[in-house]
């Protein structure tokens, strides 16, 4: 999946966990996701980005409705 978000993962040393922040997306919390291991991290970021998508997708598609 092609995409122009800008992920950070970075180590939290407090929480002792990968986190991710996107600076593109104001409108959640950040970091918006993390994993004990850099590939759960990872791929939870991939799944962050998959639902924004597939949700704005369904807002876009509801005004042509």
């Amino acid at each position: 999946m092609n995409s122009y978000y800008s992920p950070s993962v970075q180590r939290s040393k407090e929480e002792r966990v990968f986190v991710v922040i996107l600076r593109e997306f104001t409108d959640i919390m950040q970091p918006c996701t993390h994993g004990h291991t850099y590939e759960k991290t990872a791929k939870h970021r991939q799944e962050l980005l998959e639902t924004r998508m597939m949700n704005h997708e369904r807002r876009s598609h509801q005004y042509f409705l």
